[in-house]
């Protein structure tokens, strides 16, 4: 990333974006903050034709939209907005983006949005550079067992009890699935309780397999291995991805506000995408749900009333750095690579569409301590 532009960015009203959401009570606490640097990088490529190697299709594009996924504020992190940098580069030649921070129905989540000006050519490139600080997590599992049903949802969490691309909550199988997990008593547990439960049901019924994400015949990633909810209960196997799907969209069903996150581990050294999921408490907060460690020892899941690894009380958590909360951009542009999987990030090519490669590459380290800090 050669240059940055510098972006000192504020909430609608004027007020800076805050630190990370705080718990709702004392049942769940954040701790030792890790600050890290992440270097995200899109990039969209005009196919070569097939025929005429040295022929290259030419993209022609007037006012095109291109967005890609940033939370400032989440339950376990908080993106420093002050010192958020971006680029945009047309065949290699930095233009005025128009960027801007939109917001969407997710709880806590936006999009950033790039605007590409009147353009021919054959390559696009966006850069994004964020300092986000992750948190780990303790919890009072005895609080959270203690609170009960809530008759309404707050407005920025209800959004999560909604169906979206890979979360298919609202189909019938899926229904009929967390009918034959809790023998239709979903509700006669707390909330944290039946979160747990449906944790034990998929990590005991749900088979993961395969890779998280795809490759290109250049080994360039090319997005991720994820067919949702409702493909993955037909056989009730996919990826961890495909797990995560499942879990949240059980979630939903039952009425529990829950959502994927989709980011980087720390200790994983490939630096792959990986995701986790969180579900909500009334009058406390979000639960984070990490299925890995279950999947490694099953066993450890049997008993409701004892902590699980991953799942609420967390001390690696500060390890995991959300980008994301969603596979695909809830809006309506194109997502995905040539071989039509999701990569997080959207464009929409006004008013000429070509055949293109679409990429994401990134790059995360532990921040340099600041003076003062």
């Amino acid at each position: 990333m050669s240059r940055l532009r510098f972006l000192a960015l504020t909430a609608a009203g004027g007020a800076a974006f805050a630190s990370a959401s705080p718990p709702l009570s004392d049942a769940i606490q954040r701790y030792e903050p890790i600050e890290y640097k992440l270097n995200l990088e899109g990039r969209i490529t005009a196919y070569r034709d097939k025929i005429q190697a040295d022929v290259q299709f030419q993209l022609e594009l007037e006012g095109a939209p291109l967005v890609f996924p940033i939370i400032p504020d989440g339950a376990y992190h908080a993106i420093d907005m002050t010192r958020l940098k971006t680029t945009l580069e047309l065949d290699d030649r930095e233009v005025d983006s128009q960027f801007e921070i939109l917001p969407t129905s997710q709880a806590d989540g936006r999009l950033a949005r790039f605007v590409i000006p009147k353009f021919k050519g054959h390559h696009i490139e966006f850069f994004l550079e964020e300092y986000v600080t992750c948190y780990n997590a303790r919890v009072d599992e005895d609080k959270l067992r203690a609170i009960p049903w809530t008759e309404s949802w707050p407005a920025e969490v209800s959004a999560e009890l909604r169906p979206q691309r890979y979360i298919e909550s609202t189909n019938e199988q899926v229904a009929q699935l967390l009918e034959k997990m809790t023998k239709g008593k979903h509700k006669s547990v707390a909330p944290f309780l039946l979160g747990k439960e449906l944790v034990r049901q998929v990590v005991n019924n749900f088979q993961v397999s395969g890779k998280n994400w795809y490759n290109d015949h250049h080994g360039q990633f090319a997005g991720l291995e994820v067919s949702g909810a409702l493909k993955a209960i037909e056989q009730m196997r996919g990826t961890s991805h495909d797990s995560v799907c499942v879990f949240v969209a059980l979630c939903r069903a039952a009425g529990l506000p829950a959502r994927p996150v989709i980011g980087l581990d720390m200790k994983d050294k490939s630096r792959e995408l990986i995701s986790w999921a969180e579900f909500f408490v009334p009058s406390a907060g979000w639960i984070t749900v990490d299925l890995r460690p279950l999947y490694s020892a099953p066993g450890r899941a049997h008993d409701i009333m004892r902590a699980w690894p991953g799942v609420g009380a967390n001390d690696e958590l500060n390890l995991l750095v959300p980008i994301s909360y969603h596979f695909h951009p809830p809006a309506g542009v194109r997502a995905e690579g040539r071989a039509g999987k999701p990569m997080l990030w959207g464009w929409m090519p006004i008013p000429v569409s070509v055949p293109c490669d679409q990429y994401l590459n990134w790059k995360l380290i532990e921040a340099p301590k600041r003076s003062g800090k």
